[in-house]
């Protein structure tokens, strides 16, 4: 990315970098000295890569452009993205499944309803015990118990030898 370009020799490479720039208009570049969106342009059979930086506002736009329509996708793509739309907050939760829930799987991802552009993305917290917190609960007792009675019977078979 620091040159804006290069060649590349080994077959995997360039087979790699033809999927890259099949797959992705853009791509990011993290490392010191270089960060910022590209343009990534592969020539000669994935031999040949160039790298030309764009601003955030020309990524952003590209993303609007490309993101499905809410009017274009199937009853049951709408049944699972109503949910995540219809609980969109910028401060709140968000939408969180249940265990038989529909769930959007090829995230993150935007989608467009009317004049709104919405940026679907999961975020990362373990919530699974059971059916809420009072599962949970119960779920420690019937635990306690169980070592309860292995005690007891460990005892009851120890006193009888």
């Amino acid at each position: 990315m620091a040159n804006g370009s290069a060649t590349v020799a080994d077959d995997g490479a360039r087979a790699d970098l033809r999927d890259i720039a099949d797959e992705y208009a853009f791509v990011r570049d993290t490392d010191a000295g270089t960060e910022g969106y590209y343009s990534l342009t592969v020539t000669g059979n994935g031999s040949s890569v160039r790298a030309e930086p764009v601003s955030i506002a020309r990524v952003a736009n590209a993303t609007a452009e490309r993101a499905p329509r809410y009017a274009a996708l199937s009853a049951a793509e709408r049944r699972t993205v109503d949910p995540l739309l219809d609980n969109a907050t910028a401060d709140g939760e968000g939408y969180r499944p249940r265990v038989n829930d529909p769930y959007a799987d090829r995230l993150p991802t935007a989608i467009r309803k009317g004049d709104t552009l919405y940026s679907v993305y999961t975020t990362g917290h373990v919530d699974d015990f059971g059916p809420g917190f009072g599962g949970f609960v119960v779920g420690l007792g019937v635990a306690a118990l169980g070592v309860v009675l292995v005690l007891v019977g460990g005892g009851l078979y120890a006193s009888e030898r």
